[in-house]
């Protein structure tokens, strides 16, 4: 019978996460059911279950989840910072620290959407790994493996420029494990080098196969750790075109934007969670028209000035708040009777502007609401349901299929 292992979560935990002072990130999926017209469907969903502040905390927390039934036990890779949202993962600008990089192997068998070549056993897997350095853990999921290649110390993020390092570094690691697997015949998705991303715990059970639930176990411990400057100067010696197209894959995919528009919101949103989807594609008349707003004018400039509704009052100035002002999509509101934060300190991207306009300026509550709309949940909320459908579709791609299929299903 496969079993929780208590001793191999703490070990893993205190492990990675070793000499880390930002808080850890955990998440779980748990079975359910939705309607659909057809009926009631089986579903995964995920929930965030918030941030903790050491490996010994988190160990706690994983056992009291795996006591309720809730197997299926992830936690992020990097660090969070302790202001992340409550309930959430956080996104790539929440990251405090950087503590690894990681590869993330599937073996072909059950529990796999893909109908691409895999390696067919642990052996074929491992000769991906055996042409990179060697690992300083391996941990089989159940359905693959991840091996780990840790740092000697935590890789403190101090500003945008640490973070867009370790993204690039991220990234073209995830492009030689991809190299490395087509030598043999095998696909590799890279779209699990975001910092965000989430894995198996290593003591936990792998249930996604409901009548063949799979021991995730540390396989091999005790390699070497680290410098961040050791693994970067291997990948370039590797592939000197790794990085240059490592950071042509973490632009954005919306060629209407440039470089500058993301910067500055780059310690708002990452660019493929729902807010970042929203962002890039929903437009704000989505949004504050159903609630009636008014758009009075849009300038040479691409500016839109939009005026709130009245409840009988007056209005004091020409418009009530300015959306995409030097071509940055938030909105900044003026008149202290909108009902919405005010002032340039306040920039509302499009999931805080719906946070504050639905739920009370909960951002957790407004991201739920939008990830149950792009799942066609029957209980969506009404105003989340009613955004575009092609920004439903978009978020269902970045945020619900790569999490629930191979990104994190190993």
């Amino acid at each position: 019978m496969t079993t929780y292992d208590a001793g191999q979560v703490r070990a893993y935990l205190g492990e990675v996460f070793r000499g880390c002072s930002g808080q850890l990130a955990l998440a779980h999926q748990g079975r359910g059911l939705r309607h659909t017209p057809a009926g009631l469907q089986p579903t995964i969903a995920w929930t965030e279950d918030g941030t903790y502040s050491g490996p010994r905390e988190a160990a706690v927390k994983v056992r009291e989840l795996y006591a309720r039934q809730q197997p299926s036990m992830y936690v992020r890779m990097t660090t969070v910072h302790a202001g992340v949202t409550s309930g959430t993962r956080g996104v790539e600008a929440d990251t405090a620290e950087v503590v690894t990089l990681w590869a993330d192997i599937d073996i072909a068998g059950p529990g796999h959407k893909t109908g691409e070549p895999l390696p067919p056993d642990l052996t074929s897997a491992l000769k991906v790994v055996d042409a990179l350095p060697e690992p300083t853990l391996v941990v089989h999921s159940g359905g693959g493996i991840y091996p780990l290649w840790l740092l000697e110390t935590p890789l403190v993020v101090t500003g945008p420029e640490v973070l867009a390092e370790a993204k690039t570094l991220s990234m073209a690691w995830q492009l030689l494990v991809q190299r490395i697997s087509q030598r043999y015949g095998w696909t590799y998705g890279t779209g699990v080098g975001d910092l965000a991303r989430v894995l198996r715990v290593a003591g936990t059970v792998n249930p996604k196969v409901p009548d063949n639930p799979r021991p995730c176990r540390i396989l091999h411990d005790g390699g070497p750790r680290y410098m961040p400057e050791t693994l970067d100067a291997w990948v370039r010696e590797q592939g000197p075109d790794l990085v240059a197209e490592a950071k042509a894959a973490s632009r954005p995919r919306s060629t209407a934007w440039g470089t500058g528009q993301w910067a500055a919101l780059e310690q708002v949103e990452d660019e493929y969670s729902p807010g970042g989807v929203l962002s890039r594609l929903c437009p704000v008349s989505a949004v504050l028209e159903p609630v009636g707003w008014a758009l009075l004018s849009v300038d040479q400039r691409g500016v839109e000035y939009w005026r709130r509704p009245s409840d009988g009052d007056y209005w004091t100035s020409p418009y009530s708040a300015k959306w995409n002002v030097n071509g940055v999509p938030v909105l900044v509101v003026w008149s202290e009777s909108a009902g919405l934060p005010t002032g340039s300190g306040q920039k509302l991207t499009i999931l805080r502007l719906l946070a504050h306009l639905h739920c009370d300026g909960d951002l957790s509550r407004a991201t739920r609401g939008v990830l149950a709309a792009a799942a066609r949940e029957a209980l969506a909320p009404e105003w989340a349901a009613d955004l575009p459908g092609d920004v439903l579709d978009e978020i269902r791609e970045c945020c619900i299929t790569s999490y629930c299929g191979t990104g994190a299903a190993a």
